[in-house]
């Protein structure tokens, strides 16, 4: 059950971005998105129910999380296409090359926050 693990490295970075802004200071977090790869091994269902048991004594104490999921993509070494690809077939949809690099979809990442207007 690492996604606990996860909602709270979350929040920690959301709080560390808000202390380096002192036109921040006192704002609450109103929301947190966030994009989990196919490949991450997150699972986004879980991240989303755990989410709430991670807030209390934060700043993001009642604030949404928003889940983007982002496709696995690989680009290509032989033929130089860049494709979305199934987590299970990470050859080259183009020439069917496995000479390939992952290039997206591998992680979780914090891509936005939504402050409170107090």
């Amino acid at each position: 059950m690492h996604e606990l693990s996860l909602c709270q490295a979350l929040i920690a970075t959301a709080e560390r971005q808000l202390a380096a802004r002192p036109e921040h200071a006192g704002r609450r977090l109103k929301a947190l998105k966030v994009s989990v790869g196919a490949l991450s091994g997150c699972e986004p269902d879980l991240l989303m129910h755990l989410f709430p048991h991670a807030t209390p004594g934060t700043q993001a104490e009642g604030a949404e999380l928003k889940v983007e999921f982002q496709p696995a993509q690989v680009a290509c070494n032989a033929c130089g296409e860049r494709r979305d690809v199934s987590a299970n077939q990470l050859a080259c949809p183009a020439c069917g090359g496995n000479n390939v690099s992952l290039v997206a979809g591998d992680g979780v990442f914090l891509t936005g926050l939504t402050l409170s207007d107090d």
